[in-house]
């Protein structure tokens, strides 16, 4: 039995086989069930059973790190639902994990393909929903969902938290609180993320190479063959007669 405040590390994979064999936590809180490798609750052999896990009787548990996938659950009820996990009456708080190919297999009472929640309160952080559904299926605005709530359904629920979750098939489903309600509280559907512009890259603009300017040579100034001036011849003087 798992006791109160327990906390559970896995450290591999966990095939629980069928689905009847599914993980069942019923009244018990502050549990934490973690994993830093990012470990994966599946079954591998049956697809017509119950939850992988089920989460009931009041429990409060804490999932960080842990994906579920390859989850079936042929029909629900008020009381249950969702093809990986259900959490009826309980808390769960989910982060960092993935929710791969759950799904209902019934096609008139398939509720919460990935997670299923009943008078509960849900928070979900870095929670990814991938090929969740189940068989209802309807088109608004151009956009075909799961009617029940492909990747998870919260009926009579709250979201304690919703931060980085998505979902590329089915729909997420609120819902009022009676499983007979024609109608739902909040749609929410996938929007699909902008498409990056890229940046171009700026252009580069050659710097030029600085212009040699040329030093002209030096003008050699010629230097003047200085003119030879005659010097006349002295001239005789006649000397006077006695």
């Amino acid at each position: 039995a798992i006791e109160n405040d327990a906390t559970i590390t896995l450290t591999s994979d966990i095939d629980i086989g069928t689905n009847y064999d599914c993980i069942t936590i019923d009244g018990v809180t502050g549990l934490t069930i973690q994993s830093s490798i990012g470990a994966k609750i599946f079954q591998s052999l049956d697809n017509y059973g119950e939850n992988i896990m089920s989460v009931k009787g009041g429990s409060d548990v804490t999932i960080t790190g842990v994906s579920f996938a390859d989850g079936y659950r042929s029909s629900s009820s008020t009381g249950g639902g969702g093809g990986c996990m259900g959490v009826i009456e309980s808390t769960v708080s989910l982060t960092n994990g993935n929710f791969t190919n759950c799904w209902m297999t019934s096609a008139t009472s398939g509720w919460g393909g990935g997670l299923y929640a009943y008078r509960s309160t849900v928070g979900l952080n870095g929670i990814h929903f991938s090929k969740c559904y189940t068989p209802q299926k309807v088109t608004l605005s151009g956009f075909v969902r799961d009617d029940f709530g492909g990747s998870a359904h919260l009926m009579g629920s709250d979201l304690s938290e919703f931060t980085d979750v998505s979902f590329d098939d089915g729909s997420f489903i609120m819902s009022p609180g009676d499983i007979t309600s024609a109608f739902r509280a909040v749609q929410v559907v996938p929007t699909p993320a902008p498409t990056a512009l890229p940046n171009p890259a700026p252009t580069k603009v050659p710097i030029p190479a600085p212009t040699k300017v040329p030093v002209p040579a030096p003008t050699k100034v010629p230097v003047p063959v200085p003119t030879a001036v005659p010097i006349p011849a002295p001239t005789a003087v006649p000397s006077p007669g006695p």
